[in-house]
């Protein structure tokens, strides 16, 4: 009996940052789920950044062993400091949930869930009381419950997670007035570490036929670029005279990028504070896109400062992966 390895499935990370798959997220197996894997004869290989999973199969193409309905959790760590800088995506105790029991052979964003250990503390929502607090699964199995009063004082209730499944959960609030849920992610062991998101996937009989590509997509953060022009010895008619035109966008084949000038006088709350930007005889202003652009990796090229036609900057600097938000100082200088 001879055995070989076909294709399961593959998981696919895309960021329209950098226009194709990327490195930045690295897949992290947990035991249980490592288990299930080796005992269905099921093994992982990462190819620039694509995940593959191959499965033994007999001469017959039938499967060694087959995983239907069994379901493998996996979480994705970062490795990138700066990728919230360039993606559209929030920053906070939550991470993504992705899935796919919407359709067998598309990963959905599921919800977004705080993750927990076998101990949880739950920061209570709102001062009112009394407030019923009910642990349970997201199939409405209830682990535990509590009832707050203005007697307690506190503004936390403490759940464990005592012989539980790992998987989402939700604590809902009762109010007299209202209604809160709150929903965790229960995992013992993934969240030893520091997680930026979680995948769930089940694995349908059709995989084995029709193995499908999960793609997880990314999207890059959108901003407005932001150049502030200092100059220094420049007349007021040549100082209003200078602009920035893009003329790459053709040869580039993307979308031109248009900017509004705006002079220190009309600068608001939001802008640079104006004795912070150069001298007291500096003349200073602002050239700000007329609309968000998506940061990418490859830079934009052509973006030019201009005097009467003459080019000053052919390039103007792009927002790499290090700077939070887009915003330069260009200072210009006649002799």
């Amino acid at each position: 009996m001879s055995v070989q390895f076909k294709a399961l499935f593959t998981v696919k990370l895309l960021h329209e940052y950098y226009g194709d798959v990327f490195k930045d997220l690295t897949l992290v197996v947990p035991e249980e789920t490592a288990r299930i894997l080796k005992n269905g004869k099921i093994i992982v290989k990462e190819l620039d950044g694509v995940y593959h999973f191959f499965c033994e199969f007999l001469e017959n193409n039938a499967p060694l062993v087959e995983l239907s309905n069994q379901s493998l959790t996996f979480a994705l760590k970062l490795f990138n400091p700066n990728f919230f800088n360039f993606t559209d995506i929030s920053q906070d105790r939550a991470v993504p949930l992705y899935n796919n029991s919407s359709a067998t052979t598309a990963l959905d964003l599921a919800g977004n869930l705080i993750p927990t250990g076998q101990f949880l503390t739950h920061l209570i929502s709102h001062e009112d009381r009394p407030v019923s607090l009910t642990l349970e699964s997201t199939k409405g199995n209830i682990i535990s419950t509590e009832i707050v009063t203005t007697a307690h004082n506190r503004d936390n209730c403490s759940f464990e997670f005592k012989n539980a499944l790992s998987g989402a959960y939700q604590v809902k609030e009762t109010y007299l007035s209202t209604n809160e849920v709150i929903n965790y992610y229960y995992h013992q062991e993934i969240f030893v570490q520091p997680v930026f998101s979680l995948i769930e996937i089940k694995i349908d009989s059709d995989f084995y036929t029709s193995p499908p590509e999960f793609t997880i997509q990314f999207n890059a953060k959108k901003e407005k670029l932001n150049y502030y022009v200092i100059a220094d010895k420049y007349s007021s008619i040549d100082f209003s005279n200078l602009q920035i035109t893009d003329t790459g966008f053709v040869k580039d084949s993307r979308s031109e990028v248009t900017f509004e000038r705006v002079e220190i006088n009309n600068f608001g709350p939001e802008e640079f504070k104006a004795d912070l930007l150069g001298k007291l005889d500096s003349k200073v202003t602002l050239f700000r896109s007329l609309n968000k652009i998506n940061r990418q990796h490859k830079s934009r090229k052509n973006l030019q400062l201009s005097l009467n036609g003459q080019m000053l900057i052919s390039n103007l600097p792009a927002p790499g992966q290090e700077k939070p938000q887009a915003n330069f100082i260009i200072h210009l200088a006649n002799p």
